[in-house]
């Protein structure tokens, strides 16, 4: 029983990643590069996206226009 709890112990801490105060610098650098990349790359997507529902939001607006001026020429003077 002990060895069966001494082997977890020993998997959970390199899944965790073994001890916090071996990390380089370089990897500190890579990991921080590897964020900025990943926050750009969510900004891009962001925007695609906005584009079209932008363009749709427009149309709307449009066809309400559209939509107030048959009224209102349909209305009785």
């Amino acid at each position: 029983m002990g060895k069966m709890l001494l082997c977890i112990m020993m998997t959970a801490l390199a899944l965790a990643g073994g001890p916090g105060c071996t990390r380089q610098q370089g990897e500190e650098e890579e990991k921080s590069g590897i964020e900025a990349l990943s926050r750009q790359a969510g900004r891009d997507a962001a925007e695609e996206i906005q584009k079209p529902i932008g363009k749709a939001r427009a149309i709307e607006d449009l066809a309400k226009k559209r939509v107030q001026e048959m009224d209102a020429a349909e209305a009785p003077e």
